[in-house]
């Protein structure tokens, strides 16, 4: 014989009234025996059963309240498909469980105390049970099976600090379904790639647009006179030079060198420039530094009658 009705459920675990035909018996079944018999234990319901008029108080004042919200939470998420009378976001969802939960516990160690001080010869003793480091609630002495997960919140929080490895798995509450899923790092990251790529440039994109130009042309070369050109008066951006594209109108300029504040740039010193459009790699003391000047030098040799210096640097922002 069941200790409560579909109707009783219904007025004391549900602020709307939810259609008693809802609740299955085995849903009330499946509760006691996970919750209350091992709590209240089999002897007891067993005289409960013979002689209920003696444990009236038992039953309607601690008993049912208890059951009541056990059969709300054993089976919200079916509920919830029945009727469209809860809340249906993902927040709304663990809110109210959360909410059930903490009734559940009060209403546990009401009727907890009140069966010490009553109707046990001896007081239960609880000890906290452990599955993989989590605490699953508490094992009464007289029971057979774990209470529900009210300290989760407080394993979760204790936890010690630590890195995930690929095969580390999360849970999470699957929206569509309402069910408990997994996944492992490795999938989270991909699947956190794949949806910030839509969103956010690529590391090859980004070093795509990273990548700039300080094109430039002198017309007024004076040969066999050594000249410096200003390219950056001041750098706002540290930025690197990555090579030098040069050429002249005519014959040869050789000593062309690029510089950072007066120091010329590894690779980039010393060059005969044509008028073969050639491009020239930076090596090292490259990098362009917030403040700094820019600069590019002729020197004074020369064959032929170059009188123009053009071509562009190829840059880097940091």
């Amino acid at each position: 014989m069941s200790l409560i009705t579909p109707t009783e459920v219904s007025t004391i675990a549900f602020v709307n009234a939810l259609d008693p035909a809802l609740i299955l018996p085995a849903f009330i079944t499946s509760a006691e025996s996970k919750y209350i018999v091992p709590l209240v234990t089999q002897a007891v319901i067993t005289k409960i059963t013979e002689t209920p008029s003696e444990y009236t108080t038992l039953v309607n004042n601690y008993i049912k309240p208890y059951e009541a919200f056990c059969i709300k939470y054993m089976f919200y998420n079916q509920l919830l498909t029945e009727t469209d009378t809860f809340p249906t976001s993902d927040e709304q969802r663990k809110a109210a469980l959360q909410e059930v939960l903490s009734i559940m516990e009060v209403n546990r160690d009401l009727l907890a105390y009140y069966l010490n001080a009553n109707i046990f010869d001896s007081p239960i003793t609880t000890t906290t049970k452990k599955i993989a480091g989590f605490r699953t609630g508490t094992d009464y002495s007289r029971s057979v099976l774990p209470a529900p997960t009210y300290d989760l919140i407080d394993s979760l929080n204790g936890a010690s600090y630590d890195v995930p490895e690929s095969a580390d798995s999360f849970n999470f509450v699957q929206f569509a379904t309402g069910l408990l899923k997994k996944i492992t790092w490795a999938s989270l990251l991909t699947a956190l790639k794949t949806y910030f790529d839509t969103i956010y440039p690529n590391a090859s994109s980004i070093a795509l647009l990273k990548t700039q130009e300080i094109p430039f042309e002198f017309n007024n070369i004076t040969i066999g006179t050594a000249q410096t050109y200003v390219l950056d008066i001041k750098c706002l951006h540290s930025y690197t030079v990555l090579a030098a594209i040069l050429e002249t109108d005519t014959g040869f300029l050789s000593g062309v060198t690029v510089s950072i504040s007066s120091t010329p740039i590894t690779g980039l010193s010393g060059i005969t420039v044509s008028t073969t459009t050639t491009e020239t790699q930076a090596t090292g003391s490259n990098l362009v530094a917030e403040g700094n000047r820019l600069t590019i030098s002729t020197s004074a040799s020369y064959t032929g009658n170059p009188t123009t210096l053009r071509g562009k640097l190829k840059i880097l922002y940091s």
